[in-house]
């Protein structure tokens, strides 16, 4: 699997990687956010299961993630969703389509809420939804002790191996991709940044699910049900709060549904925009 070919963009929070496929100006272009320690490569395979669609596709690292630029300022995810407004300045792009997934769907839901102009529809999969609902024992006691800070400044290294040995229920990451992902994820920067992350996120959460209810953007839900850290009663709580909302259920698919179930999640977005 050959890796996407990437650029730099800048913006007001200084340059960020992004990858393009072209494809018509009239439809609002698919925007691809990524979690953690992913960047924008893991979606590689679903730019090639999309290759024909004639639809503009984005995917971009996280400002002061992955390849993008160093960022010292705030990382909660309503600043990650000015963030995202941002890359769609830079990029020229008055509505999106996000496809916001892992601590990437909080970002494009602070940004569905607060700039619902810039949203054409949005889609959402899996990720930490609502704190009082069921996750995995370790993403649970992470959070509420704050370790996820710890390990990643002592030992992210194993929180990489982790995420393979868990995100992942058949095929592995190709040697690029898994390399490109450690590469943007090891940076000091990086790690610092997420830390940051993890601390706004467990602060900010409740006010994410309060979101919920203002959202007025036809969505889409995916949800992988056999992701071990973000089970489907979490999608469910999504598609309860969502008021205009369509929930599809990828059965067998695990957490990185995007490398290992590409074709698949190809076609709900086509269906889910066709319709």
């Amino acid at each position: 699997m050959t890796l996407l070919h990437t650029s730099m963009i800048p913006t007001e929070f200084g340059g960020v990687r992004v990858a393009e496929q072209s494809g018509s100006d009239e439809l609002p272009p698919l925007v691809f956010v990524h979690g953690y320690p992913d960047n924008l490569q893991i979606w590689s395979r679903v730019f090639s299961a999309l290759d024909g669609s004639g639809r503009r596709l984005v995917a971009f690292d996280w400002p002061g993630l992955g390849h993008s630029d160093a960022h010292t300022g705030g990382a909660t995810p309503f600043h990650l969703g000015r963030h995202f407004v941002a890359v769609l300045d830079a990029l020229g792009i008055d509505r999106a389509i996000p496809v916001g997934f892992d601590m990437g769907a909080h970002a494009v839901v602070a940004a569905a809420a607060k700039s619902p102009e810039r949203i054409h529809q949005l889609v959402l999969t899996n990720f930490l939804a609502d704190g009082d609902v069921k996750t995995s024992w370790d993403i649970d006691v992470m959070r509420r002790l704050g370790l996820n800070q710890i390990i990643l400044k002592w030992a992210p290294k194993v929180v990489f191996e982790r995420a393979q040995r868990t995100f992942l229920s058949e095929a592995a990451l190709s040697a690029a991709v898994k390399d490109d992902l450690w590469d943007g994820f090891s940076r000091s920067e990086s790690l610092a940044h997420l830390r940051r992350m993890c601390a706004g996120y467990q602060a900010a959460l409740p006010r994410v699910t309060n979101l919920f209810p203002a959202i007025d953007s036809e969505t889409l839900i995916v949800w992988a049900d056999a992701d071990p850290h973000f089970p489907l009663v979490q999608g469910r709580a999504v598609s309860s709060a969502i008021g205009n909302n369509e929930m599809r259920v990828m059965s067998g698919a695990s957490h990185w549904f995007m490398w290992e179930r590409a074709d698949e999640f190809a076609r709900l977005l086509l269906e889910f925009l066709s319709s």
